[in-house]
């Protein structure tokens, strides 16, 4: 019994694997799937590139030392947060 509770789940995991990766289209999907990857990274980078408010973007990144006390604080937190989630990240990262 459980040698076939083993092998219906990865079967399910492979189909999974075949929509998310080729679209079950065989070779086709697969070079399909590649060329919409290059143009959404494409159009991507020369968004971001045409974009005139990523500078604006940058100031939320900053924290303010000389606001009120609440501020600081504030945006100290939301630092240590970004800063502890890229650590978990990399862990991950590491460690696979």
């Amino acid at each position: 019994m459980a040698l076939r509770q083993h092998s219906d789940t990865h079967r399910f995991f492979e189909i999974a694997y075949l929509l998310h990766y080729a679209l079950l289209g065989g070779d086709i999907a697969y070079k399909f799937v590649g060329i919409i990857g290059l143009l959404m990274s494409f159009m991507s980078i020369t968004g971001m590139i045409l974009w005139s408010g990523w500078r604006r973007l940058i100031s939320g990144f900053k924290i303010k030392w000389n606001a009120h006390p609440k501020r600081v604080n504030f945006d100290n937190k939301i630092l240590d947060k970004t800063l502890k989630k890229r650590a978990f990240q990399s862990q991950d990262i590491l460690q696979n």
